[in-house]
């Protein structure tokens, strides 16, 4: 079974068709089984009108498609449980027109709707009326068995006031069907995806016909080919992202053209024949038992990653650009190593002295020379195990990463003056106050993590640095270059010592001891706070995230509001976290005192007893969230719900997005979808 994504364009709209095509077709002009076309799928359209930057149609277009009518055309609203239409072919193609309205019964248009739709989102889906045309048609070419499949649109006018002309549909037999009040065109799709499982060549031949032949002239953005038996050969054209899945399978001799990234996972290919015209980057992963890779020789990235027992032979990949290697035995790699523009080595022995690449990145390395030699190096990164004791690098660095999980392992930062950006992940060593000193003085931006023991060590750092610090204790008035901040919270914390222009903060506590002054957290692009007892009130941040935290908290003024793992209530707490921080299933709760002005909440595995509070939120999405009653629901502007239920399991409330609709709408809508757990 092939299934094959089409994305077209349609009045600067992205529509999405999945198409199922079987293997084996009869031997007539039509086909039996149904073909099953499914309509605009909400998060792919919206992702591809992001990522295309396309406009919303204009508003007359809407009413011309709104006041459109067709009856030789078969009309389905959607009121049914799945947005899938199934169209039988018959001797003449068929012709359909789906419309999707606003309807009381339209709910089901959202449910594979992502779970922070915003508004605009959400009211996107609803108030627009999109309407497909298209036919669909199998015919029977020559007696080799190939099968061609079209799919045309029907383009409509997008003036109100202009009449729209009638047109003939083209059938397979060569007849004509006169179909109303549309205007025939054909335009290409954009793109397409395909996901094929080949077992014989026939069929491997038959995807590449269907590929080139049909759409040929359309670009394929993800190809995923699962390769059951060993082929002869494998063709593939004008993709962007292709992926072959044959772990237990060989192909003889594989042909890409224009191809820009090749993931192939195999075990049982020992040579790669072929030819690889334009065709940028080949990773061969999974342990690949790849060992002659000479049929790679005019790709410019490639990625090994071999089984340690394999002899990998480089030799062939002299001009290669970027290479990465991870395991294997690989032999005559000097030169290729040594003339790679990026280099990204794991799990083997290096033997040169000298990279000429401009990123280079080691971990996890066998063995390493005592001193590496990095001379046009402007990214590197030296991870844990890579065994780099001594490097020599440019005056000027534009980032550098080290790890090391040695105790007490200080970095030898020889030859450079500055970096951009200068990153370690040293979790076994606490750095002095003389080595931040140093660094601080050579580094635009410096990101300090598990190696920093307390806050105040940072004050040797000029303010002009830009610090970011992971896992630190607050034992003091937090230093002016710290502009990101992950706290540890074992003791007593004063808010106050955090300031005001640390505007990305995380504050991890022990469920213990609560903080002091929470007002003083307030107005914070970023802040999260977990497993941590708050009272008070917290007010003008961009994104607040409560993790496990307990207490009794007003919020006022906040754009995005995330709460996990909490009992939620209005009321005054009964009591507060526990060590471990976990409230679900216990009486632990956090009490909204107050909820005003918040634009978008997130609930995530949340016990809500009460909705009260929610009466100023304007967007509210629950996911694995327990309740029982809507009786204190208010009227809110955008409700999702995803994989909510009873407290008791035994009920499951419905997966909805219901946007602009009335707090009776709402209720009703949710307790139609109510149903009886499996369970």
């Amino acid at each position: 079974m092939f299934r094959i994504e089409l994305l077209f364009m349609h009045h600067h709209l992205p529509f999405l068709l999945r198409f199922a095509i079987p293997h084996h077709i009869p031997h007539h002009h039509t086909l039996p089984h149904p073909i099953l076309l499914q309509c605009p799928d909400p998060p792919h359209l919206l992702r591809h009108r992001r990522r295309l930057g396309v406009c919303r149609p204009h508003r007359r277009h809407q009413h011309t498609l709104r006041r459109l009518k067709c009856s030789q055309c078969l009309v389905q609203r959607a009121t049914a449980p799945t947005t899938t239409t199934t169209i039988t072919t018959a001797a003449t193609a068929t012709a359909f027109h789906t419309a999707m309205s606003r309807t009381t019964s339209d709910t089901s248009l959202h449910r594979r709707y992502n779970d922070d739709p915003g508004v605009e989102h959400a009211a996107w889906l609803e108030n627009r009326f999109l309407v497909l045309w298209c036919t669909a048609g199998w015919e029977q070419r020559g007696t080799a068995g190939a099968v061609s499949f079209t799919a045309c649109w029907l383009q409509l006018q997008e003036e109100e006031d202009k009449e729209i002309s009638g047109a003939s549909l083209g059938t397979v037999d060569g007849s004509q069907r006169q179909v109303s009040q549309v205007s025939l065109c054909a335009p290409s799709p954009a793109l397409y995806s395909l996901s094929a499982c080949l077992s014989t060549q026939a069929e491997a031949d038959r995807m590449h016909d269907l590929c080139s032949v049909h759409l040929g002239h359309v670009c394929a953005q993800t190809v995923r080919l699962t390769i059951r038996n060993s082929l002869s050969a494998l063709t593939a054209t004008r993709i962007t992202n292709l992926k072959i899945l044959a772990r237990h399978a060989e192909i003889g001799h594989v042909t890409l053209h224009d191809v820009h990234h090749v993931i192939w996972y195999t075990k049982q290919q020992r040579t790669i024949r072929g030819h690889l015209d334009n065709v940028h980057l080949v990773e061969l992963g999974n342990n690949t038992s790849v060992m002659d890779v000479g049929a790679l020789a005019r790709v410019s990235a490639i990625t090994l990653s071999c089984c340690n027992s394999n002899r990998v032979d480089l030799a062939p990949l002299q001009t290669v650009q970027a290479l990465a290697i991870n395991g294997g035995h690989v032999i005559n790699s000097e030169a290729p190593i040594e003339t790679a523009r990026i280099v990204d080595l794991q799990n083997i022995q290096l033997r040169t002295t000298t990279l000429s690449a401009t990123h280079v990145k080691l971990s996890s390395m066998v063995a390493v020379p005592d001193v590496l030699h990095l001379p046009n190096a402007t990214h590197i990164v030296l991870d844990m195990e890579s065994k780099v004791s001594r490097f020599t690098s440019p005056s000027h660095v534009k980032r550098l990463v080290i790890g090391d999980a040695t105790p007490n392992a200080l970095p030898r930062l020889l030859d450079f003056e500055h970096a951009d950006v200068v990153v370690l992940r040293l979790p076994q060593t606490t750095l002095p106050r003389s080595f931040l000193a140093d660094v601080g003085r050579r580094a635009d931006r410096l990101i300090l993590c598990y190696c920093v023991r307390g806050v105040t060590d940072l004050c040797v750092v000029p303010d002009s640095v830009h610090v970011c610090v992971e896992r630190a204790s607050v034992d003091g008035p937090v230093p002016g270059c710290v502009r990101k901040l992950h706290a540890r919270v074992e003791g007593e914390l004063r808010c106050a010592w955090l300031g005001s222009a640390l505007q990305w903060l995380t504050l991890h506590g022990t469920g213990v001891r609560p903080l002091h002054d929470v007002h003083l957290l307030s107005g914070r692009k970023y802040l999260r706070i977990m497993y941590c007892p708050l009272f008070g009130q917290l007010s003008n941040c961009q994104n607040l995230h409560l993790y496990a935290c307990c207490g009794a908290l007003a919020l006022t003024s906040i754009n995005t509001l995330q709460i996990e793992r909490v009992a939620l209530t209005t009321g005054p707490p009964s009591s507060c976290c526990a060590d471990d921080g976990d409230t679900r299933g216990s009486d632990n709760n956090l009490s909204i005192t107050n909820c005003h002005d918040v634009f978008k909440c997130k609930l995530r595995e949340c016990e809500i007893t009460d909705f009260a509070f929610f009466q100023g939120v304007h967007t509210l999405v629950l996911k694995n969230c327990t309740f029982d009653t809507l009786d204190s629901l208010p009227n809110i502007g955008c409700l999702v719900l995803r994989n909510c239920a009873s407290s008791n399991r035994q009920w499951l409330w419905p997966d909805v997005a219901l946007s602009k609709r009335s707090h009776h709408t709402m209720i009703r809508v949710l307790l139609a979808g109510k149903r009886k757990s499996n369970r």
